[in-house]
């Protein structure tokens, strides 16, 4: 956009997007909808390239090269400087462990795809997303490769059309409304995917790009103007305080959030009325000015807080680090992206690109050299390289084989040995004790694994799949025994800090009832059955270690780990919290007193101190989230083989 047609109102709203996903990072319970604020950057972004593409068309001085050069000029420059940073505190904060998988992370945005790595790793043992300090570069991910084929759409469609502007409007209409019908498909089937795939996010920028190659056709009297512009901003109202982390995003409910932003952009082309004149103001155009580099600082400025802290950031620490986010985004825009986007040599874009492949090379030797892992092995109290689920998995994994077949949502894996006489049935806390009990078994021990086989939902009947699963089980005759293991969060609701069952708190409805169901199945099928109890629940380990992380005291009184709180608990306390868990089980055993309830809390707490802990020695007990590690799996998987084997001579 040039100086002449230059509309302050596009950053003021740039602004309302860039402080809604900051203060939705630091203190959602005041904007519980702040997330939108990627897609109204969506509908703005779609909006001005297209704006850009289609004047050059008309022009006839469309260049793809040119195009990406003037990418490359605004988006390099904050993001290298980021990633600089991100890669030196990294190299200081990170454990081996979590500086590969930041070098993933860059390796991804250095190459923009970050949102196809982190829909990838979604999933069971995915990280906590505070702790990735490049989990906002998604969105960048999905704008750059709108930008890989949007510009071709465009010009491939001016030329066959005979310049014909409402044909192409018509195209990219009718790609619009196929990623929208894609999307309120996918928020149903994988939320996950609809919310990282371009595909599903596609419509939110080419609703931007479709008012840009409407709006110059249209003129609005002044009523309507006013009246457009205000429906924008009561779209945008609904969607910043009416949407909340429940609501099943994007899909369709992000129509209010980018029609809004749509509006807003149609509207304030014709007439300045109010909402214009909020969003032309002086504060709101800077805050829009500095924006890009605002939104790229904040994140991994919290990220590394969170980690150092070990716990949630205070108040005041997350004040100050959003005051920190917009000095270095001042400093970015006024010293780095302002002189090099004014800049209009080819060889600016080159070196910017060369620096950027740099990065990308950096990101592919942080993965070959395991995160530099010797870096931190004498200053932190526990060893971060044992903190690790299913490290071998490649090595003792195989499709297994069932009497029949069941749903390809489910994954079903045996060990390399036959035959497989041992079932292990459940969601990831079975997976997680599979792959350490597989590698200690004995030589009769061999088991298979269906994972996906969740709790079933609060108020809900049983799931099909599930039922496939027990029916193909149970007609397998050579599986003899059949362990089930499953989280305690699918029966009782949890204490978020603590992991433990709020006073009063009671089990969710029809539980007993089809648990019960399910192991009588079995046993009628001749199947010895075990049902595993959950593990102790505690934060993610990686806010659980501490230390200092320097051979300098001076350094360590900034580059200290500190542990979180709630990483280790008595024994006592944590069996009163899950006491009306072991009752429900009691209940069950009386109902199938065949049935053996294995207990893993004796191999994971220390009983003669009277103390749950996230390690044991110089050794983590857990690895994601709440999941146990490959080591506490070989621990339980020594104590737990001999009474299966047990089992299967009865």
């Amino acid at each position: 956009m040039t100086k002449a047609n230059y509309r302050p109102e596009i950053d003021g709203l740039r602004a309302i997007a860039v402080l809604s996903v900051l203060l939705f990072h630091t203190f959602p319970e005041f904007l519980p909808g702040g997330f939108v604020g990627v897609d109204i950057f969506f509908v703005i972004s779609g909006y001005l390239i297209t704006q850009i593409i289609f004047q050059e068309l008309q022009n006839h001085d469309f260049k793809l090269w040119n195009f990406y050069q003037r990418r490359i000029r605004r988006i390099f420059p904050a993001l290298l400087i980021v990633f600089l940073t991100c890669t030196i505190l990294g190299w200081i904060i990170l454990t081996p462990a979590e500086y590969e998988l930041y070098g993933t992370h860059m390796l991804a945005g250095a190459g923009f795809v970050p949102n196809i790595i982190f829909w990838r790793e979604a999933g069971y043992f995915d990280k906590e997303a505070i702790t990735k300090p490049l989990l906002h570069l998604w969105s960048l991910g999905v704008e750059e490769q709108f930008y890989l084929v949007w510009p071709l759409i465009l010009g491939i469609s001016w030329k066959l059309l005979k310049p014909n502007s409402s044909r192409v409007l018509a195209i990219a209409s009718l790609l619009l409304l196929t990623s929208l019908l894609w999307s309120s498909y996918q928020i149903s089937h994988n939320p996950i995917a609809d919310f990282y795939s371009p595909f599903s996010r596609f419509w939110e920028l080419a609703l931007g790009g479709c008012i840009a190659l409407s709006g110059s056709k249209l003129v609005f009297n002044p009523s309507t103007s006013r009246w457009g512009q205000l429906l924008g901003f009561v779209l945008l109202i609904f969607s910043l305080w009416g949407l909340n982390e429940q609501t099943p995003f994007p899909g369709l409910w992000a129509l209010f959030p980018c029609l809004g932003s749509a509006l807003i952009l149609l509207f304030s082309s014709s007439f300045e009325n109010m909402p214009i004149r909020i969003l032309s103001l002086r504060p709101l155009v800077f805050i829009g000015l500095v924006s890009y580099p605002l939104y790229l600082w904040h994140w991994p400025l919290l990220s590394f807080a969170r980690i150092l802290e070990g716990q949630a950031i205070s108040a005041s620490a997350k004040c100050s680090l959003l005051l920190l986010s917009f000095v270095l985004a001042y400093l970015t825009y006024a010293f780095l992206e302002k002189p090099i986007r004014s800049s209009r040599k080819p060889r600016t874009a080159i070196v910017l690109l060369l620096c950027m492949l740099l990065a990308l090379s950096f990101g592919v030797v942080l993965r070959k050299k395991d995160g530099f892992k010797h870096r931190h092995e004498n200053v932190l109290l526990a060893d971060p390289n044992s903190m690790v689920v299913g490290e071998h998995r490649n090595e003792i994994l195989r499709p297994c084989k069932l009497s029949m077949p069941i749903s390809n949502d489910l994954d079903c894996f045996a060990d390399l040995r036959d035959p497989v006489p041992y079932a292990m049935l459940g969601d990831s806390k079975a997976e997680a004790l599979y792959y350490g009990l597989t590698t200690v078994s004995s030589d009769q021990g061999h088991w298979l694994l269906v994972d996906g086989v969740h709790p079933i939902p609060k108020g809900a009947g049983q799931d099909p799949r599930v039922e496939q699963v027990f029916e193909a089980v149970k007609n397998t005759e050579t599986i003899k025994v059949v362990a089930i293991a499953n989280t305690i969060a699918g029966l009782f609701p949890l204490e978020k800090k603590t992991g433990l069952i709020p006073q009063g708190a009671s089990v969710y409805p029809k539980q007993l009832e089809i648990w019960s169901e399910q192991i009588r199945g079995l046993e009628q099928a001749h199947k010895k059955v075990l049902v595993i109890v959950d593990n102790p629940i505690f934060p993610d380990p990686t806010s659980c270690i501490y230390g200092g992380l320097t051979s300098s005291k001076l350094l360590n009184q900034i580059f200290t780990r500190k542990a979180n709180p709630y990483c280790s608990i008595s024994y006592d306390e944590f069996l009163k919290g899950t006491n009306a868990y072991r009752l429900w089980l009691k209940e069950l055993q009386a109902l199938h007193p065949k049935a053996i309830i294995f207990d893993t809390s004796p191999y994971l707490c220390d009983i003669k101190n009277n103390i749950c802990g996230i390690t044991e020695g110089n050794q983590f007990l857990y690895s994601y989230s709440n999941h146990i590690s490959d080591y506490a799996a070989k621990k339980i998987g020594l104590a737990l083989t001999p009474i299966v084997d047990q089992l299967a001579k009865e």
